[in-house]
């Protein structure tokens, strides 16, 4: 394990200690955040490893969220990736086509680094996607305390625990040979089996992050 200087940023030492977890027990901690922002349906698609194919066709991750409006399906894709990695143009193109391919309404693509700012195109009446940056992600794990202790520091047993549940393997580690993961529905930090639900329907809005400093936990 890398460990960081102690003039590291807590955002940055987060961000640095989610890239070095297997890809499941990644997707785990983007689960747990959804839960707390106000998701619902929260269904890893079973990809355990941090580079290969899933049986979801490119979604690392399937949830709904309701509001007055109604539910609406989301799709999302996680890249666990270094400081120097950036999200392109393909990336957004390519989940856009697994939503309309699969039917989910909006596409959220969540990394751990950054993305290019020639990025264009993510709105629109059709599939319209959301990205969220490293930056982003480490400042909701702070929020709502996720991989956090109280005083502001990792939680290791948070992650420590996922990792011994883990079946995947970590960045640039090889993949383990296993049969074909199947589909599982996000339960705490359990994931049992199910069938990825295919009910879609209109209208979903995404919370916005907190701006106010004082909302801040350290």
């Amino acid at each position: 394990m890398r460990y960081l200087s102690q003039t590291t940023s807590p955002s940055e030492t987060l961000l640095e200690r989610l890239r070095q977890l297997p890809f499941d027990a990644f997707t785990l901690t983007i689960a747990s955040l959804l839960d707390k922002l106000g998701y619902q349906d929260i269904q890893p698609a079973g990809r355990t490893d941090w580079k290969g194919r899933n049986r979801a066709g490119g979604v690392d991750l399937t949830a709904t969220y309701v509001s007055a409006a109604g539910k609406r399906s989301i799709a999302f894709q996680l890249k666990q990736f270094q400081p120097n990695q950036r999200l392109f143009q393909r990336a957004v193109d390519e989940l856009r086509g697994v939503c309309l391919r699969q039917g989910a309404a909006e596409g959220m693509l969540i990394t751990t680094s950054g993305y290019s700012p020639t990025i264009t195109g993510t709105q629109g009446m059709v599939a319209p996607l959301y990205l969220m940056s490293g930056e982003e992600l480490a400042l909701l794990l702070r929020q709502y305390r996720i991989g956090v202790t109280k005083g502001g520091k990792l939680d290791e047993d948070f992650f420590k625990g996922l990792e011994r549940k883990s079946q995947g393997n970590r960045p640039g580690v090889p993949m383990k040979e296993k049969p074909d993961q199947v589909k599982g529905k996000y339960d705490g930090d359990l994931v049992v089996t199910v069938s990825l639900r295919q009910n879609r329907s209109s209208l979903w809005r995404r919370p916005a992050l907190r701006q106010d400093p004082s909302d801040q936990p350290f």
